[in-house]
């Protein structure tokens, strides 16, 4: 367990104010067990046979049982890693971590395939099944067992040091806002993350050593684990929409449970996913040297949710605008890729018969290969940075608020056309975007000028991940030469490589800023009356960012959220094979 800060860390503006015994800050944090030893056991077997019922019709039958056992420390008493808000803060429940959900994963699939006219040539296939997930519970408990409330970080905030040791009174009280008492862990009754998973293909042998596949592939996730507020502050519902009213800087936020806890970060088995795609496949087998598969995917994934870490996602925040109301963030998934195409071949060129064994060697043994990508880009969402909203939980994070849509704009014509024009950015800094300015490229890859500020105490009715990044397009190209070298043994071989890596030099950008607006924040946003969703003054205040939808940075890879690029690259290589 890592003990940074168990001894305390003090803060101080200078030498004069820690002479008179006033500080900026108190912060440690408590542990009630320092050193722990956690240990679990899990278990798995599956059964699987295939039944010939007719003489084209063969079905495929399978169980699966896995489960764990609830992780703990043998040693000592478990303390109970589930947050009780309804104690005095700071407490710490003795008791189970959790109750285990694993006992009871049964997972049966089901597959049969056919062949449709006897002739082998044409064929139906299609499965289903039920799994579990037992490894996710497992890595996060791994991380989380030993934060709060097992482990928790007190703040006491700006404080004069009257006798030592200091006391962690202050905090207890929850006094403050500025020093609120916050915990966290899973939830107590967590359920195992499963998935329903079915498929349907249909096969055709083409001439020319070709065959084509069409395949529907569809999955429903149930019980993922996300991370949510477990503590939420309450909302009214005004104009239809969430609200969240003032309060005052020196009062407890109305929360849910208990008033004296701050945020509270659980990770409840609320999220759920749906998935359904048509992939259609052409393959070559080798015939006349060549090789080829294509494959393209049509998909769409809807979630609630973005996993259980912000690393996870870099495209939107990883916590819900309240758990109170998940249907706030049911939308694309981040990683949503609407067209994906793939195309890889593989060409050995002819062979010649020169009478000259030197120039028979050097002109044989050549083949070339090919790899083509391209696909949509990922969603994102356009965001604020301050908490606006004062929901105090997925919007107290950095970028978890979204702004409002202006009049007459939409997820299209933010991204495609030209931009409404208006002036972004503040002071010496600020500019006017002309009206008609080309947007989807880096220089303004969507329109700032398509976004409102929220108004104070509202949720912005722009959706999580509402706009796509910027797609992607690859290929690659290798040159091979094999020279047979007898000595090294009957498959003895040099092998000469010359890879050529984005040999385009396409560019392929990674998301743009998605940052549009900074929001109010403190006692300005503590303060702000209650006003209706249209006509408020608050709604349009501020200018955009001067960085919004800016494309800063290159992708890597496949994957349009990484923070730098690859241009062309070229390499050699030799290997001998023996």
């Amino acid at each position: 367990m890592d003990l940074t800060n168990s001894r305390g860390n003090i803060t101080v503006t200078g030498l004069p104010q820690l002479l008179s015994g006033f500080v900026n800050t108190v912060a440690v944090i408590y542990y009630t067990q320092p050193r722990r030893h956690f240990r679990n056991y899990t278990f798995g077997g599956y059964v699987q046979d295939d039944y010939k019922i007719l003489p084209r019709l063969t079905l495929n039958l399978g169980l699966r049982y896995e489960f764990a056992t609830e992780i703990k420390d043998p040693r000592a008493a478990n303390l109970n890693d589930h947050v009780d808000l309804t104690c005095n803060y700071p407490c710490f429940p003795i008791g189970q971590n959790y109750k285990a959900p694993y006992y009871h994963n049964f997972s049966p699939r089901l597959g049969f395939a056919w062949d449709v006219f006897g002739n082998g040539k044409t064929s139906l296939r299609g499965g289903g099944a039920l799994l579990y997930d037992v490894q996710t519970l497992g890595a996060l408990l791994q991380g989380i067992i030993q934060q709060p409330p097992l482990a928790t970080a007190f703040n006491l905030g700006v404080t004069s040091i009257a006798t030592l040791p200091i006391s962690l009174a202050n905090v207890a009280a929850g006094s403050s806002l500025n020093a609120p008492n916050t915990g966290g862990g899973i939830a107590y009754n967590i359920k195992a993350p499963r998935m329903y998973t079915w498929n349907l293909t249909v096969g055709q042998q083409l001439p020319f050593n070709t065959a084509l596949e069409v395949s529907y592939v569809g999955s429903r996730g149930i019980h993922l684990i996300m991370s949510a507020d477990a503590n939420p502050v309450l909302y009214t519902t005004q104009n239809g929409q969430p609200f969240w009213p003032t309060f005052s800087p020196a009062a407890n936020v109305p929360r849910l449970i208990n008033n004296t806890w701050g945020l509270s970060t659980t990770y409840p088995n609320g999220g759920n996913s749906y998935y359904h795609s048509l992939e259609v496949s052409v393959t070559k087998r080798v015939s006349h040297g060549l090789q080829f598969q294509s494959e393209y995917t049509y998909s769409k994934l809807l979630d609630n949710a973005d996993g259980n870490a912000p690393s996870q996602s870099g495209s939107t925040i990883n916590m819900p605008v309240t758990i109170l109301d998940l249907r706030l963030d049911r939308a694309l998934a981040s990683f949503d890729v609407r067209n994906n195409y793939r195309f890889n071949t593989i060409y050995n060129l002819p062979t010649f018969s020169p009478s000259n064994s030197f120039v028979k060697g050097l002109v044989n043994g050549w083949w070339t290969a090919i790899i083509l990508s391209a696909e949509n880009g990922y969603p994102f969402t356009p965001s604020v940075s301050g908490n606006q909203s004062r929901s105090e939980g997925g919007g107290a994070f950095s970028n978890g608020d979204r702004p409002d849509w202006a009049p007459g704009r939409n997820p299209h014509n933010a991204t495609h056309g030209g931009s409404s024009g208006c002036t972004v950015g503040s002071g010496t800094s600020a500019f006017t975007i002309p009206a008609g300015t080309s947007l989807g490229g880096p220089s303004l890859f969507f329109d700032p000028c398509a976004f409102l500020l929220e108004p104070p105490g509202y949720e912005g009715n722009v959706g999580r991940n509402s706009l796509i990044g910027p797609g992607l397009l690859n290929l690659d190209y290798s040159l091979v030469k094999d020279t047979s070298v007898k000595w090294l043994g009957e498959a003895g071989k040099v092998e000469f490589r010359a890879e050529f890596f984005n040999i385009m030099n396409h560019p392929n950008f990674a998301q743009p800023v998605r940052t549009v607006f900074s929001g109010l924040s403190g006692a300005a946003l503590q303060s702000s009356t209650i006003c209706p969703i249209t006509g408020c003054s608050l709604a349009v205040s501020g200018n955009p960012s001067s960085t919004t939808g800016i494309i800063q940075t290159t992708a890597t890879g496949t994957t349009a959220t990484q923070s730098s690029g690859n241009s062309r690259q070229i390499q050699f290589g030799l290997k001998i094979v023996f």
